[in-house]
């Protein structure tokens, strides 16, 4: 069952291994970059507004919620410069990665659309000269289409933007003990204060990077879903499953692209602020 398996992951990356997915995996890329960059932008003009109605720069509060408006307006400016600047991005992208190692592991296990890049799971013998020729083969073919790059380039660009807009948007009290005014990624880098960067600042930047290239994994509940989150990972699961099995598979050969399409869909369509406003409801009912 596990060289049927690990025969089957082999055929998965060596199917996405073309400049034609590539390209599509670019613009799907670009699709998920371009709505969180309005999404970020909204959210700038909701802190500004929420900051006029809490007083502006009269209380703590109001004060707080600027800050948080002018800190999403002036990232967008950042996620430009580390787009016209992609080798400086990647660099620094995975040099962070060195301090990270989970974060890496999880970032890495992955090619973009959620093929798995690796097959060490499957526990073949690694010594086996055919796997060793079948892991160079398909390696090889991940890396002249341009899969392994591509895949590089996106995550740098995403996950560099979202850790530096965790960081900004902060209300850690140890960071804003050193940054009483807030700071920025770049800032933290040149002093050397990485050690600042919470392991929540990390898991968000994660998160929404995995999203952005379809990888992210929908088959465990986020704590406190509740019935619906438990019922969604266990649909989710199924797919997975599915997909991995051997032959079964190549009839959906992509579960968690599968997944991701999905969730990503509903994320961006009028349906998603029915779950806000149940949410907001909820809040006040409670009070």
């Amino acid at each position: 069952a596990n060289k049927l398996a690990y025969a089957q992951s082999v055929w998965k990356r060596l199917l996405v291994s073309s400049p034609q997915t590539t390209a599509l995996n670019v613009v799907g890329f670009g699709q998920f970059a371009i709505g969180q960059t309005f999404a970020d932008l909204l959210n700038g003009g909701r802190y500004t507004a929420l900051a006029l109605a809490q007083g502006g720069m009269t209380t703590d509060k109001g004060k707080e919620s600027l800050r948080k408006g002018k800190a999403l307006f002036s990232l967008q400016h950042q996620k430009l410069k580390n787009f016209m600047d992609p080798y400086t991005t990647s660099d620094s992208y995975m040099a962070f990665l060195e301090t990270e190692p989970d974060v890496s592991k999880k970032l890495m296990q992955t090619i973009t659309g959620g093929v798995e890049a690796t097959s060490e799971k499957y526990k073949i013998d690694p010594d086996s000269k055919v796997y060793k020729t079948v892991e160079a083969f398909t390696t090889a073919m991940n890396q002249l289409t341009g899969v392994r790059v591509q895949d590089t380039w996106t995550k740098s660009q995403m996950y560099m933007s979202e850790l530096d807009k965790a960081i900004r948007l902060s209300e850690d009290k140890i960071l804003r003990a050193t940054y009483e005014d807030g700071t920025t990624l770049k800032q933290l880098l040149q002093d050397g204060n990485t050690n600042l960067i919470s392991e929540d600042m990390a898991n968000f930047a994660l998160g929404n990077t995995l999203e952005s290239v379809f990888s992210k994994n929908y088959t465990v509940a986020k704590p406190g879903s509740g019935i619906a989150g438990e019922s969604i990972s266990g649909l989710a699961s199924l797919v997975e499953k599915f997909s991995n099995t051997p032959l079964l598979g190549t009839i959906l050969p992509f579960g968690r692209f599968f997944n991701n399409v999905v969730a990503t869909s509903y994320k961006w369509s009028p349906l998603a602020y029915g779950g806000i406003g149940m949410k907001m409801a909820s809040k006040i009912a409670k009070r």
